[in-house]
């Protein structure tokens, strides 16, 4: 038996290319309510998705409100005419 050019590719878990082209920081995490994210800029976008892909909130600006999802682990991605960002957030 012989293997020969075995190529392995991992994808990101909630299938998003990861750019990270904004500078952002979120605070606080984990949160229970408000989550604000810290940048120079306005967001026309903020998506959170389960660590699963699905799509659990969305709004815009920069602050959206998670007290209605359940605890757990997610992935916030803000995205502006500049580019999108992603980082995970922890709701508690």
């Amino acid at each position: 038996l012989y293997i020969d050019d075995i190529r392995v590719e991992m994808e990101d878990p909630v299938g998003l290319v990861e750019q990270d082209l904004l500078n952002i920081s979120v605070y606080p995490n984990p949160s229970s309510g408000m989550i604000h994210i810290n940048s120079e800029e306005n967001f026309e976008e903020i998506l959170v998705y389960s660590i699963d892909g699905q799509l659990v909130l969305s709004g815009t600006g920069n602050s959206i409100d998670i007290s209605t999802i359940e605890n757990g682990r997610y992935i916030l991605v803000a995205k502006n005419k500049n580019g999108t960002s992603q980082t995970q957030v922890i709701k508690n």
